[in-house]
């Protein structure tokens, strides 16, 4: 599947919260339509290997777990840490290969580790044609396998939360909150979310579409309550659903000082 999207003259995507919502929905229905009918998990993994037709590899990438994961956009050599040696050491790649830290492979990760999947289906969805050569524009060195792969590494800083006041200087920048977004839109539906977020309202008596934080404790805690029941729904972190929720303006703030992409 590909949609053609508005794009800047180096190929970098012009995409607003609401186009990549569509985006997003569009891909789950063709993969599922069940997705976005019931609030559950996205098998993200199995849209990633079976659907995208993306190759999933593990590695520590570096050696502070700075990197959560990559995609490669060519065949090539890609440089890895080799922890049980320790030292840097080079791996050949295929494009379309998705390389997830081996960090996130524990069961206390399983949220970070779907969102970094999710992350990185965004950028093979949304950027790959960012870094593809035409074939008439090859030459004899771009055939050789033997060339350094093509890849957008994600940093752990930059993962999950975005605030708006951020200032998205460079392309990189850009490509990163769009992923993001993408991620969100992918293991948490806009629609089956709504669904679930509205479900739990109704359970404990709420007739309003959203609650507004103010002073008062016991809405926070219901916010936080109510972050930890969606983040098991659909199976994410509870960071995750806590963005997803303001991001959906399920949740607002009692004066607009804080807002999320």
């Amino acid at each position: 599947m590909h949609i053609e999207v508005k794009r800047k003259s180096n190929g970098l995507p012009v995409l607003s919260k609401g186009d990549i919502e569509e985006i997003a929905e569009a891909y789950l229905g063709d993969f599922d339509s069940k997705i976005l009918e019931k609030p559950m998990p996205t098998p993200i993994e199995e849209f990633l290997e079976n659907y995208l037709h993306l190759e999933v590899d593990y590695a520590d990438i570096t050696p502070d777990g700075s990197v959560l994961g990559l995609t490669t956009f060519n065949n090539g050599i890609l440089t890895v840490y080799d922890l049980e040696k320790d030292k840097y050491k080079d791996i050949y790649v295929k494009k379309g290969t998705v390389v997830i830290n081996n960090g996130l492979l524990t069961e206390d990760q399983e949220g970070r580790c779907r969102f970094t999947n999710a992350h990185e289906c965004g950028h093979w969805m949304l950027h790959r044609e960012m870094f593809e050569t035409h074939e008439d524009q090859l030459n004899i060195f771009d055939m050789l396998d033997n060339e350094e792969a093509k890849s957008i590494k994600c940093l752990r800083r930059s993962f999950e939360d975005y605030p708006e006041k951020r200032t998205f200087k460079t392309d990189n920048d850009w490509m990163e909150w769009q992923a993001n977004y993408t991620s969100s839109c992918l293991i948490m539906p806009k629609k089956t979310f709504i669904i679930a977020a509205q479900n739990i309202f109704k359970e404990v008596g709420i007739g309003d579409d959203y609650i507004t934080l103010d002073r008062d404790f016991d809405t926070y805690e219901f916010a936080n309550d109510m972050s930890r029941e969606l983040a098991g729904i659909f199976n994410v972190s509870i960071q995750a659903a806590s963005i997803r929720l303001r991001q959906l303006k399920l949740v607002r703030e009692e004066t607009a000082q804080l807002a999320y992409c």
